[in-house]
C-alpha cells in the first residue's frame, strides 16, 4: 500500500503560546538542557524542588513540567520554553527577570541580544551586544549587531571601532571585510573601500562572487558604470554557476539603466529563457524586453549595501547547514537595515518554514508585495504551507487569485489539482490536472508527476482504467520510478490480476527504496496474498513500526496476525485502524468493524507462476 501523497512538502504544525508567570508548561530536556540538570536529579516520584520554582519530571522521562517565574531559575525555564518554541518577544522578557538578578550572566545575556535580533528589535539588542563586549566574553555575533546599529545610525567611526575586536579569524577575514568597505562607501571614501574588499584572499567562488558583486556596486554608487560593468562581467564569464535571483535582477538593472541592451539581453538568453524559474524571473525578462529599469542604482544607501552583505551571509550558512539561527540573526539584521528587501524576507520566511513554523513564515511571505518579482514564490510557499496545514478552502482561494495573474503556470494548475483532490472534488482535480498537462511540452520532465497523481485522482473516483491507464504513462515517463512502480503493482495486486507482474514491480520498488514505510507495506501484502503469513507479519510490523499513525498498514497487519491465530493481536490492530488518521480514507471501516465481529474468512492465496520470482521471494 502507498500513501497518496498530493503535497510537496511535510512539516510539524506548531502552536506559539505566551508562556506566562504562575503557570504549568513543559521544557524539552533532550533538546536544551540546564547545564548539570538531569533526569538523576528528580526524586522517585519525579519531582526537584528549586529556589522559588518546583519541577516534575514527566512520565516519558523527556517534559518536566514547572510552575513559578518568579525565582531566577523559574524565570530561566520559562525563558528557555519560550526560545525552543521561537516566541522570542516572551523569552527575552524572562531573560531580563534573570538578568536582573544575575547581571554577570554572560549566557542569558547573550540570548537577550540575539533573540532580539531575531524578533527585529536591534535598537535595543545592540545595548545588549555592547555589553558583552564590554565584559570581554563575547561570540562571534556581538559585534555583528553593534556594527549593524552604527550602519543604521551612519555612526562609520563605531563600526570600523567595533570592527577592530578581536574575534573568529573567519569573521575577520570572510566577513569584516565587506562591512568595513560600505563603512568606508558611508565616508564617501571609494579607494578605501576598494582595498578593503581587496583584503579577501579566499578562493571560494561563492566568496569571489560576492566580492566582485559588490566592488560593482560600490563603483555603482559612485556613478562608474564602465568599472561596475567589469566587475559584473566577471561573474558571468569566471562564476555563472554562482549568478543568484539577486544578482540576475540587480546586474540586468544595471546595464538597462545604462542603456547597455547587448549585455541585458545576454543575461536574458543565458539565464531567463533558459530557467526552471522562467515566472520567477519573468520581471526580469519584461524589464529588459520593454527597457525599463528602476532609475536608481541598486544600492542607493550604506544601509542597503550592508543589508545585501547580511543576505548573502545567510545564504552561505545555510548552504554550510550551520545552525539556523545565525541564518536567522543574518536576516534579521538584513531586514533591519533594509526593510524593503524582499529577498531577505522570502529567507526568513524559509528559515521559519524549515523548522515548522508556517504560520509565521506565512507572514513574511505575505509582506512581499504583487509588484516584486519575488512575488510569485512567496505567493505559492503560501498557499503549499496552507495545503499542508490543511487550510485547503484558504489555499483554494489564494490559487485562484494567483492563477487569475499565471493563467499558463502548469505546477500552478497542478497544485490546483492537489488541492481539490484533498477536498474531493475528484472532477476539478482531474480537469485541472488535464490542463496543467496541456501547459507542458509533452517530453517535459515534470509530466511524469503530473500524470501519477490524476491516475491516483482517477482510481479515487472509481475509474479503474483510467487510473490504470496514466499510471502505465507514468511508469514509462518517470523511468521506473519506485513511487509508481509501488502504485501500480499494489493496485494489480488489489484487483487480482497481473499478479507476477505485480510482485516484480513491487520487489523492483523495495529493491530502490528498502526503506520506505508504504513500500514495505506492499511487499508484506505481497507476503500475505501468496500465504506467507510469517513473512507478511515481518514486514507489516515494519511497515507498523515505520507508520505507526496509518490506518490500511495496521488493518493489513490485523489480516495477518489473524491467520497466525494471534487473534487479540488482530483485534487491536482492527480496533486502531478505525481511529487512525493517515489514510482512514482508504479502509472500509464497515469492512474492519466486521473483521472485528467475525474474524476473517477462509483464505485464497494468489499463486505466482514465475520461478525466479518465487525463488527471490523466498531468499528474503
Amino acid at each position: 500500500m502507498i500513501k497518496i501523497m498530493m503535497r510537496l512538502f511535510f512539516t510539524l504544525s506548531v502552536v506559539l503560546m505566551t508562556v506566562l508567570a504562575c503557570s504549568q508548561d513543559a521544557w524539552n530536556l533532550l533538546w536544551n538542557r540546564k547545564p548539570g540538570l538531569s533526569v538523576k536529579d528528580f526524586d522517585e516520584k519525579g519531582y526537584l524542588e528549586v529556589p522559588g520554582a518546583k519541577l516534575k519530571l514527566n512520565d516519558n522521562k523527556t517534559d518536566v513540567a514547572y510552575y513559578s517565574t518568579n525565582s531566577l531559575y523559574g524565570a530561566y525555564l520559562a525563558g528557555r520554553v519560550a526560545n525552543i518554541r521561537n516566541d522570542y518577544p516572551a523569552a527575552v522578557e524572562y531573560y531580563k527577570i534573570v538578568l536582573d538578578k544575575k547581571p554577570d550572566s554572560s549566557e542569558i545575556n547573550n540570548w537577550v541580544y540575539v533573540l532580539m535580533t531575531a524578533s527585529g528589535n536591534l535598537e535595543e539588542a545592540a545595548k545588549y551586544a555592547q555589553r558583552e563586549i564590554d565584559g570581554k566574553k563575547f561570540g562571534v555575533m556581538a559585534p555583528l549587531v553593534v556594527a549593524s546599529y552604527a550602519f543604521k545610525h551612519d555612526d562609520y567611526k563605531r563600526v570600523h571601532d567595533i570592527l577592530k575586536v578581536k574575534n573568529d579569524k573567519v569573521y575577520h577575514e570572510l566577513v569584516y571585510p565587506f562591512l568595513e568597505a560600505w563603512a568606508y562607501v558611508g565616508e564617501n571614501d571609494e579607494k578605501s573601500a576598494l582595498a578593503a574588499l581587496n583584503k579577501i584572499e579566499n578562493k571560494g567562488t561563492d566568496i569571489q562572487t560576492l566580492k566582485l558583486f559588490h566592488k560593482g556596486l560600490i563603483y555603482d554608487y559612485f556613478n562608474q558604470p564602465e568599472a561596475a560593468s567589469t566587475q559584473f562581467e566577471e561573474i558571468v564569464k569566471k562564476y555563472p554557476q554562482e549568478m543568484s535571483f539577486r544578482k540576475l535582477e540587480v546586474i540586468s538593472d544595471f546595464y538597462v539603466r545604462h542603456n547597455n541592451i547587448k549585455m541585458a539581453e545576454m543575461l536574458d538568453r543565458k539565464y531567463v529563457n533558459d530557467s526552471s524559474l522562467s515566472v520567477l524571473l519573468s520581471d526580469i525578462k519584461e524589464r529588459v524586453k520593454n527597457r525599463k529599469a528602476d532609475p536608481k542604482v541598486a544600492i542607493d544607501t550604506v544601509q542597503k549595501g550592508v543589508a545585501d552583505v547580511m543576505f548573502n551571509l545567510n545564504v552561505m550558512f545555510r548552504l554550510a547547514k550551520l545552525d539556523n539561527m545565525f541564518a536567522v540573526l543574518f536576516n534579521g539584521m538584513s531586514i533591519y537595515l533594509n526593510p524593503d528587501y524582499d529577498a531577505t524576507k522570502i529567507s526568513m520566511a524559509s528559515v521559519l518554514e524549515s523548522n515548522g513554523y508556517t504560520d509565521i513564515a506565512n507572514s513574511y511571505y505575505a509582506q512581499v508585495k504583487p509588484d516584486s518579482g519575488y512575488y510569485y514564490i512567496a505567493q505559492t510557499r503560501i498557499i503549499l504551507n496552507q495545503h499542508k496545514d490543511d487550510k485547503l478552502l484558504l489555499a483554494k482561494e489564494n490559487l485562484n487569485k494567483l492563477l487569475k495573474k499565471y493563467p499558463d503556470d502548469a505546477q500552478l494548475w497542478s497544485e490546483y489539482g492537489n488541492i481539490l483532490n484533498s477536498l474531493d472534488d475528484f472532477d476539478g482535480a482531474i480537469k485541472a490536472y488535464h490542463k496543467a498537462l496541456e501547459l507542458l511540452p509533452e517530453n517535459d520532465e515534470t509530466n511524469w508527476s503530473i500524470m501519477y497523481a490524476l491516475a491516483v485522482t482517477y482510481d479515487q473516483k472509481g475509474e479503474k482504467q483510467k487510473g490504470e491507464e496514466y499510471m502505465t504513462k507514468a511508469l514509462k515517463l518517470s523511468d521506473r520510478d519506485a513511487v509508481v512502480l509501488n502504485y501500480l503493482g499494489y493496485l494489480w495486486l488489489e484487483e487480482g490480476k497481473n499478479i507476477d507482474q505485480a510482485a516484480e514491480m513491487i520487489l523492483e520498488a523495495f529493491n530502490k527504496y528498502p526503506l520506505d514505510g508504504h513500500i514495505i507495506d506492499s511487499l508484506g501484502w505481497l507476503f500475505y496474498r501468496t500465504g506467507n503469513y510469517i513473512k507478511a507479519v515481518e514486514y507489516l510490523e515494519q511497515a507498523s513500526d515505520m507508520n505507526p499513525a496509518n490506518a490500511v498498514i495496521s488493518d493489513h497487519l490485523g489480516d495477518a496476525y489473524w491467520r497466525l491465530g494471534r487473534k487479540n493481536e488482530a483485534g487491536f490492530q482492527w480496533r486502531h485502524a478505525l481511529v487512525l488518521k493517515e489514510d482512514a480514507e482508504m479502509i472500509d471501516k464497515k469492512s474492519v468493524k466486521a473483521k472485528i465481529s467475525d474474524g476473517l474468512p477462509e483464505a485464497k492465496p494468489y499463486i505466482l507462476s514465475d520461478e525466479k520470482l518465487i525463488k527471490e521471494l523466498s531468499e528474503m
